[in-house]
């Protein structure tokens, strides 16, 4: 898996992990790592059904990641995955710097 740790363009300090090939073994142990840390993670592989999985033992550290299914080779499907990650963040920062409004 690697990594791209960067913050959002809000300024809230947010912190998106993305890691391609993260289904399988170190990838998924990464994932749930950075996860458990409080990191936002967005998964990538080619296959849906491994990440899936591998989302699912994320979750077990109670954290939900956005699942970002494409291949790397591929100049179109990178450019679609750092995109969904970016404005999975952007909407993360934006729920955690809305006010709360009284019934």
């Amino acid at each position: 898996m690697s990594a791209h740790i960067g913050k959002n363009e809000s300024g809230s300090g947010g912190v998106l992990i993305l890691g391609v090939g993260a289904p399988n073994g170190l990838g998924a142990a990464a994932g749930r790592a950075f996860a458990a840390a409080g990191f936002s993670v967005t998964i990538a592989g080619r296959n849906e059904q491994k990440l899936a999985q591998a989302a699912q033992s994320i979750a077990e550290v109670g954290a939900t990641p956005c699942i970002a299914v494409g291949d790397v080779s591929s100049a179109q499907d990178v450019a679609r995955i750092v995109n969904e990650a970016h404005e999975r963040l952007t909407a993360l920062a934006r729920l955690g710097s809305a006010p709360a409004r009284a019934a």
